[in-house]
């Protein structure tokens, strides 16, 4: 038989599975002693509650929307360019004939008065010694005759001495030259006029055989003068000068003449003169110690309401205006006015106005209309206007400062005319 087995039974024990106690909180040491005696609460977990970072998270990420939404707003509602135009200025030209008269009938009438007369003076006039003219004489000098022969030379009035420059004078009186010796004599010119007045030369004499004139000859040692002589005259300025002085004096008398007759009022005045008669006793050139001048003039006088014409002027420059251009200035302080013609019997005359006013363009011209300048750079600007003939130079100002360009927004661009 076969040994049996033993089979032996295990048992199994239950194992209890420890559960790690939750860790206490540290207690303060004061109360140590009373919480010992209590069983710490363990904190109940809610799967559903919203961790407090994402509350933060959430906070931070409006905060800076808001900001960034504020900035863009302050950007766009600061930021601004300046187109600092420095305008090309144009002269505008007017001339006008403006209708003066007594009795105004129109609204381009100007009320006016009209006098004509006329006006006689003769006067003595000393003259002033300034006027002088160059009158051709006979120039003479003085020479010194050598003769070089054995025997003496005599010479006649009038012989012949040739100068060195081919200048001919001529003895003034008759000298005999000893045989050897020398003698002084006094030639003149044989032509009036400068070409007589040489300097000191040698002189041959052609009357004499070629071999004489090697031996006897003459020259000088001091210049020939007298060929031309300056004498005092009154000359033609000098009379004309006169001439004007006498109209000025006619002139003025006639002016406090005509001032006495005009009404008051009438704050603006003009003259015309026209000269009928001028003459003079003496001719120009002539010497005198004194001499006559006789004028007689005409004067025309209208005296007007001086603010009624320039308003009548300005209005006319203003219609050679330009559709986009202003006046920087009307030009009235250099206004031209003269008479172009006059009546006093039919009281109306005939004013010639001359104006010039000095114009550029305005805000209001379509060359510097904003919508062209969007998205431009300053330079881009510039090369517009100056190209365009409206501006001789050009400078934009941007806001803020790292701005570059023209902004889209039209009320933030400027235009300021300099």
């Amino acid at each position: 038989m076969s040994p049996k087995k033993k089979t032996t039974t295990k048992k199994r024990v239950p194992v209890k599975k420890r559960v790690a106690a939750p860790k206490r909180k540290a207690v303060p040491k004061k109360t140590a002693k009373a919480s010992s005696t209590k069983k710490a609460a363990v904190p109940k977990h809610d799967s559903t509650t919203v961790p407090l970072v994402m509350y933060r998270r959430i906070a931070v990420g409006f905060v800076v929307i808001v900001a960034f939404a504020l900035m863009s707003v302050l950007y766009l509602a600061t930021m601004q360019a300046v187109v600092h135009v420095d305008a090309v200025e144009t002269v505008i030209e007017s001339e006008y004939i403006i209708s003066a008269v007594e009795v105004a009938t129109s609204e381009t009438d100007v009320p006016a008065e009209i006098f004509n007369g006329t006006l006689g003076k003769t006067v003595e006039v000393a003259p002033t010694g300034d006027g002088s003219v160059e009158i051709d004489a006979v120039a003479t000098g003085q020479l010194s005759i050598h003769n070089n022969m054995t025997f003496a030379q005599p010479l006649v009035a009038t012989t012949r001495f040739l100068s060195a420059d081919g200048v001919l004078f001529r003895l003034s009186n008759q000298v005999n030259v000893p045989a050897g010796g020398t003698v002084d004599a006094e030639v003149y010119a044989d032509v009036e006029g400068a070409s007589g007045n040489i300097a000191a030369t040698h002189f041959t004499i052609p009357g004499l055989s070629a071999a004489k004139q090697e031996l006897v000859y003459a020259d000088s040692t001091e210049a020939f003068v007298g060929g031309t002589i300056t004498r005092a005259v009154v000359s033609e300025a000098e009379m004309e000068s006169a001439a004007d002085t006498l109209s000025g004096e006619l002139l003025q008398d006639a002016m406090s003449m005509f001032r006495e007759e005009a009404t008051a009022g009438y704050d603006g005045e003009l003259f015309d003169v026209n000269i009928q008669e001028k003459s003079f006793s003496i001719e120009p050139n002539t010497e005198a110690d004194g001499y006559e001048v006789t004028m007689t003039i005409e004067i025309g006088a209208v005296f007007y309401n001086t603010e009624v014409l320039e308003n009548l002027v300005v209005r006319k420059l203003y219609e050679g205006l330009g559709q986009g251009q202003e006046f920087v200035d009307t030009g009235l302080g250099d206004l031209e006015i003269s008479i172009e013609s006059y009546s006093d019997e039919d009281g109306e005359a005939s004013l010639l106005t001359s104006l010039k006013g000095r114009a550029i363009t305005s805000r209001a011209s379509d060359a510097l209309s904003v919508e062209r300048f969007v998205g431009l750079s300053g330079d881009e600007v510039s090369s517009l206007l100056v190209g365009e003939g409206v501006a001789e130079n050009v400078w934009v100002e941007f806001f803020p400062f790292w701005v570059n360009s023209i902004p889209q927004l039209k009320d933030h661009i400027y235009i300021e005319i300099e």
